[in-house]
């Protein structure tokens, strides 16, 4: 594998605690905002027989990154090699 860092926002509800312990398990080094106001977002992604998929996706919490946010992570995101 290769270094990766992981950039999100997460609510403060139990899908965001479930996340955050499952990147510390496997070692992802992580960077994330809280927001008091909304639920940590997520996708579902469905399959046919025939190979297609269908991704629902909720943004939830990400779908509010404030300009102030994203310029902390800005630091992470200048040194990657892939963005």
């Amino acid at each position: 594998g290769c270094e990766t860092d992981f950039i999100c926002k997460l609510g403060k509800d139990e899908l965001s605690n479930i996340g955050k312990s499952f990147w510390k398990s496997i070692g992802l080094d992580t960077q994330y905002h809280e927001s008091l106001s909304h639920k940590t977002g997520c996708a579902n992604i469905s399959v046919d027989f025939a190979g297609q998929n269908q991704i629902a996706v909720y943004l939830g919490a990400n779908n509010s990154f404030t300009d102030t946010e994203v310029k902390e992570s800005l630091k992470n995101i200048k040194e990657s090699n892939i963005f």
